[in-house]
C-alpha cells in the first residue's frame, strides 16, 4: 500500500461505523460511501496495516478486529449510525416520496443548535436535506425545542437512547446521507474523534 495516500477523517469515521458488528464487502462499501473499488480497497489495506480491520479471502468481506472492535466501543460512547430505522416513521410531508433516510446519533455539550447549520452540511454533502433532533430528559423534540409533531413517529423502545443529538439525513441516493451523517458528527465531535481516526 501507499503510505502517501491520505483519506478524509469523514471517509474514516463513515468505514468504522459501517463496519460496526458486521462484515462488508468492498462492492457494499463502495456503492455506500460513494468512493470507488480502489479507492476502498486502500482504505481496507490502511485499516488491515494498523490492525482495525482484517478482510476474509473470497467473499468474506472486511470485519473488525478485537483492536478495531475496542475502538468502535469507545465511538459508540460518542456517536452511532443506524442504517435500519425501523424504529422511526417520518411521514412523506417531510421527506418526499421516494427518499431514503438514515439516522446519526451522538453525544454534544453543544446542544443549542436551531439545525440550520447541520441542514446546509446535508446539503453541501448531496443529501436533500436533514432533520435535527434533540433529546431533553425523556422527550425527544426538533432543535428549535418545538415537540415533535405527529408527522415524526418514534417507537417506544427507542424513546430510551444514550444520546443527546439525533440527526436524520434524507436524500435520493445512500451514499449523500451517509457522508452528510458523517461531516455532521464531525462538526460536533472532531475533537474528540480524532484520536480514533488516526
Amino acid at each position: 500500500m501507499n503510505d502517501r495516500i491520505k483519506f478524509a477523517n469523514k471517509e474514516k469515521l463513515l468505514f468504522l461505523l459501517l463496519l460496526n458488528n458486521k462484515s462488508l464487502g468492498r462492492y457494499k462499501l463502495s456503492k455506500l460511501m460513494g468512493l470507488s473499488k480502489a479507492r476502498i480497497r486502500s482504505l481496507i489495506q490502511y485499516y488491515n496495516k494498523i490492525d482495525y480491520t482484517y478482510s476474509s479471502k473470497g467473499r468474506g468481506g472486511t470485519r473488525l478486529t478485537k483492536k478495531g472492535l475496542d475502538v468502535m466501543s469507545e465511538l459508540n460512547n460518542l456517536c452511532s449510525l443506524d442504517l435500519n430505522c425501523d424504529w422511526l416513521k417520518v411521514d412523506e410531508q417531510i421527506l418526499g416520496v421516494d427518499m431514503t433516510y438514515a439516522v446519526g446519533f451522538y453525544i454534544t455539550e453543544f446542544i443549542n443548535t436551531n439545525g440550520l447549520d447541520e441542514r446546509d452540511l446535508a446539503v453541501r454533502e448531496g443529501a436533500k436535506g436533514a432533520l435535527t433532533l434533540k433529546k431533553n430528559g425523556d422527550q425527544i423534540m426538533f432543535a428549535n425545542d418545538e415537540k415533535i409533531t405527529k408527522l415524526i413517529k418514534i417507537k417506544e423502545e427507542k424513546e430510551s437512547i444514550d444520546y443527546n443529538m439525533i440527526y436524520i439525513a434524507f436524500g435520493e441516493s445512500i451514499e449523500s446521507v451517509l457522508n452528510a451523517i458523517s461531516a455532521v458528527l464531525l462538526y460536533h465531535l472532531e475533537d474528540k474523534l480524532i484520536k480514533y481516526l488516526n
